[in-house]
């Protein structure tokens, strides 16, 4: 690598992967940088957090929830595994004191949702240990309180619920009503009904504590109450990106323009953890790596960013919403398909009993219900990590300065 131009990635989640891999096609030095020597599919996490048997049996293989960076290893890329404490002077610094120079910069540091994500520096071991003990911690609480009203603290309810049947879950959110981001009408009706169904009380407050507790807790609100609980989950969807300076911020997100670059340094860029979009799923990542990897390499060669984020996040709004995944699934078809209320999406098979399909799978199973939801979870796990694991082999350490 010597003499060429040096992209550093912080994060090797999915969007770590992805841009990672778009850099490495354009035949640059890359790094990732990722905090734990293991990876976990977000889609799965609050499914697989109340499912241990799975977690570990079900390890590095297309369907699993876990996989270890030997499995994830992206041909041409470096790997430092470390946390990240700071940036300055075209340097990321790691918690150990070690130095990694770069000519631009990608932040992929994905969203972190506490006990659904692990925490940095983790070992796989001690996150399988969190995960055989989480479920018995659940069941033996008397009060659970939930931050937040989005869709993992909609899916971990229904979890929660799962796994204690007489607990007191209480869900506090600003607005008062959870799916916030969903118009009144017939899904947030939906929603209502499905959180009274499994009697989780909502609270229209705001929660200061962004700190999990897994122990008996105090938990303050805004209106200056306070609310006992026995386990607190906050789930408001931060990104990691406590080391940037705030100036590079937006909340937790960082500020970019249409090209993907910050709005302060030239030399960051971020993928699935800026405040381009409101949504990081799976086609706005995409979106963004390539857009993002396109930019980087020109400004490494010295030119101008020629590629453009859409103003419009690609694909529909948050659309779905599960209570919990394999459960309960509601359907916001307002936002969906071609035809909204009546063709919740086209997916392409021309199989009339494709769930997707208006003419047999929407009176079967939508706008909600536990069909819907078995057949949801099926396909996930039929389909499997987006970055399939490979036989094992050991990813190529960077050197570091001291």
């Amino acid at each position: 690598w010597s003499g060429m131009k040096q992209t550093v990635v912080v994060g090797g989640g999915i969007s770590g992967m992805e841009v990672a891999k778009a850099l490495a096609k354009a035949n640059l030095a890359v790094t990732i940088i990722q905090g734990n020597l293991f990876v976990e599919q977000p889609v799965f996490m609050a499914y697989g957090l109340t499912r241990p048997e799975m977690y570990e049996t079900k390890a590095n293989t297309k369907g699993g929830f876990v996989t270890t960076v030997e499995h994830l290893t992206i041909p041409g890329v470096k790997y430092v595994i470390g946390t990240v404490t700071s940036v300055a002077d075209s340097r990321v610094i790691l918690a150990d004191g070690s130095r990694l120079y770069f000519d631009a910069l990608v932040l992929a540091v994905g969203t972190h949702y506490p006990a659904i994500s692990p925490n940095l520096g983790e070992s796989l071991a001690d996150r399988t240990a969190f995960i055989k003990a989480f479920p018995g911690k659940v069941a033996t609480a008397n009060t659970i309180l939930i931050g937040g009203g989005g869709p993992v603290a909609m899916e971990m309810a229904g979890e929660l619920r799962r796994l204690n049947d007489s607990a007191k879950i209480s869900m506090v959110t600003s607005q008062g009503k959870a799916m916030n981001m969903w118009a009144a009408g017939q899904a947030s009706n939906l929603v209502a009904q499905r959180l009274a169904a499994l009697n989780v009380e909502l609270i229209a407050d705001k929660l200061l504590s962004m700190d999990m507790s897994l122990e008996p807790v105090e938990c303050k609100l805004d209106s200056g109450k306070s609310i006992h609980a026995d386990i607190y989950l906050p789930y408001f969807g931060q990104s990691r990106t406590s080391f940037l300076s705030s100036s590079l911020l937006n909340g937790s997100l960082v500020k970019v323009n249409e090209f993907g670059q910050s709005k302060v340094d030239e030399k960051l860029f971020a993928v699935g953890c800026s405040d381009r979009y409101d949504a990081r799923v799976m086609p706005v990542i995409q979106l963004e790596s390539k857009v993002v990897a396109q930019n980087v390499v020109n400004f490494v060669a010295g030119k101008k960013p020629v590629s453009s984020l859409p103003e419009k996040a690609p694909g529909p709004p948050v659309a779905w919403v599960h209570a919990p995944l394999g459960g309960y699934t509601i359907t916001n078809m307002s936002v969906m398909g071609p035809c909204p209320d009546i063709m919740s999406r086209c997916c392409g098979c021309c199989n009339p009993c494709c769930p997707c399909c208006g003419c047999m799978g929407w009176c079967c199973m939508y706008p909600a219900g536990e069909l819907a939801s078995t057949c949801m979870v099926k396909a996930l796990l039929s389909q499997g990590n987006p970055h399939k694991p490979h036989a094992a082999q050991p990813p190529e350490m960077a050197t570091m300065e001291r």
